[in-house]
């Protein structure tokens, strides 16, 4: 029998910061993370491009992204939805 391997799909949150693509937006997602041995909390942040699909977002918008299959060289991300607010 053949099994077919998948992975799970990775869902995170983040807030639009750019728009000025075709179909595709500028996610930025922050987090907030502690230091291994000096327990100090620090914030990282990480922008990710995704496809926009059949939703219309403005800058600012805190939207759901979910991974897909590299969809050119820099996008591996969708819109699964847009937070509501």
């Amino acid at each position: 029998m053949a099994e077919s391997k998948t992975r799970a799909k990775k869902l995170l949150t983040g807030q639009i910061v750019s728009k000025s693509m075709n179909n595709v937006v500028v996610v930025d997602l922050q987090r907030v993370k502690t230091h291994p041995l000096y327990g100090k909390k620090f914030r990282s942040n990480k922008r990710i491009k995704a496809q926009k699909g059949k939703f219309d977002v403005e800058i600012s918008d805190v939207v759901n992204i979910s991974s897909v299959r590299p969809k050119s060289k820099g996008v591996h991300f969708k819109i699964d939805s847009p937070e509501k607010k």
